[in-house]
């Protein structure tokens, strides 16, 4: 689901960015239940388009393409991921993972294709 890639993303850039500098009045709102988050930094958005495409070029090919809902930013980076894989895991919807196969490499940008694989199980 798109929560489980957005959480995975957030370890993977946690793993490659420094931590940021402790903001109390954030985290006191975030420990007394606040919703308020459109004063917390979106650390995601302010990465450059080449460090998210190696990020997603990790994730299966569905689940990268899920990502476009997170933000106007993410609608089409997964057009351009570098390594396109594709998992057909139920043999009763081969049609419908070939339909999605195709609909991918008509909107996917061809020229940066390094690497293309299936697999069905």
């Amino acid at each position: 689901s798109v929560d489980i890639i957005a959480g995975w993303i957030l370890v993977s850039i946690s793993l490659i960015l420094p931590p940021p500098q402790a903001d109390n009045d954030i985290l006191e709102k975030l420990l007394v239940g606040q919703d308020n988050m459109s004063e917390v930094e979106d650390r995601i958005s302010n990465l450059p388009a080449s460090l998210l495409l190696h990020i997603l070029s990790f994730v299966d090919t569905r689940d990268a393409a899920r990502t476009s809902v997170l933000s106007k930013r993410w609608k089409y980076i997964w057009r351009s991921i570098p390594i396109l894989g594709f998992q057909c895991r139920n043999s009763s919807q081969t049609d419908r993972f070939m339909d999605f196969v195709d609909r991918t490499l008509e909107f996917h940008d061809e020229s940066n294709i390094q690497e293309f694989y299936l697999m069905s199980m």
